[in-house]
């Protein structure tokens, strides 16, 4: 008897599918607020966003506000496969084998690996900012890759420049010995470089987490 295939199922297809299964494994008894913990809410006329129904509160929310899929421009279609990988792999799976199976970018590959990782270390969705009160968050920065595009200016002539992706991480230990880990690599480095040279890596800076 063939084996199902559970890649065929709508959730690794279809974006509505995959919003429902998020919501149900999220919110089983229906949305709670993430801002307030309110279980009173309005539909809006976007799909898949709700508004809180306490009058102090009202802000709207979706099932990736205040969870490891926050602040994501990746597809929910994408989440169900990269969850899935994490949790059907017996020995793990890395970030190169969720790209070749999504066939987008490592940078995407990437995060979503390091956010579903963060998922499973603490048991769920949530996933509070990083630091806390009397915490210490250690940022670094560094610079990667070319364009393909060259940025001409009249100072440089024929040494034309290109700009490198702008990796910034942010990291604080907890109390395990771990480390949680927040990159950005969207931003690109708007400043000169010589003639794309890595620049010499600076030194972590050790800034007060907010309170």
């Amino acid at each position: 008897m063939a084996k199902k295939n559970v890649f065929a199922e709508k959730r690794f297809h279809d974006e509505d599918a995959a919003r429902e299964w998020f919501e149900a494994s999220r919110w089983p008894d229906g949305p709670i607020c993430p801002h307030c913990g309110s279980l009173k809410h309005y539909a809006t006329k976007k799909v898949g966003r709700y508004r809180c129904g306490e009058k102090e509160c009202r802000k709207d929310y979706t099932v990736m506000t205040k969870s490891v899929m926050e602040r994501s421009h990746a597809k929910l279609t994408q989440w169900t496969w990269a969850f899935h990988l994490g949790a059907a792999s017996k020995k793990g799976f890395s970030a190169m084998q969720l790209q070749r199976s999504l066939g987008c970018e490592y940078n995407t590959a990437w995060f979503l690996h390091h956010r579903v990782i963060e998922a499973m270390r603490r048991g769920g969705l949530d996933l509070p900012p990083l630091g806390g009160p009397g915490q210490i968050v250690e940022v670094d920065e560094a610079y990667h890759g070319y364009v393909d595009e060259a940025r001409v200016s009249k100072q440089r002539g024929d040494r034309p420049y290109k700009r490198r992706k702008h990796i910034v991480t942010a990291s604080h230990r907890i109390p395990s010995g771990a480390r949680r880990l927040g990159t950005d690599l969207s931003c690109p480095d708007r400043r000169r470089g010589n003639r794309g040279q890595d620049r010499p890596r600076e030194r972590p800076r050790r800034v007060p987490a907010a309170h």
